[in-house]
């Protein structure tokens, strides 16, 4: 992926009633990627129940990534695994807090609220 590239990123679902999280879908290059954040530490075991299970089931990958306070470009950490996504793939970043899942929107294209109102402890 280049800087030449433009995203377009649009809501597409919340991940789940205990889950603070929530998933967009994004275009680029003729690709749909879902790309899911959820607040919080890394948990695998989370996974299926908020990824549909038709994802699994498809033949699409599904990616994890994580964002924490110490990583040094929120853009770098997405392009590094956004640039190894197929057409429909998933991603679930797992993020330390909401200003790095607003920084990450930013870099999608997609509009965010000024001001975050949760940090995990």
């Amino acid at each position: 992926m280049s800087e030449n590239e433009t995203f377009i990123s649009t809501y597409e679902r919340h991940l789940g009633d205990d889950i603070e999280g929530f998933e967009i879908i994004t275009q680029v290059n003729g690709l749909s990627l879902y790309i899911g954040f959820v607040l919080g530490h890394n948990n695998f075991d989370l996974l299926p129940s908020i990824i549909p299970a038709e994802r699994f089931q498809d033949g699409s990958d599904i990616h994890v990534g994580e964002l924490l306070s110490d990583t040094l470009s929120v853009a770098d950490e997405l392009e590094s695994i956004l640039a190894n996504m197929n057409d429909n793939d998933t991603v679930i970043f797992f993020c330390e807090n909401e200003t790095l899942i607003k920084e990450a929107l930013l870099f999608l294209n997609f509009p965010v609220e000024d001001e975050p109102t949760h940090t995990l402890q």
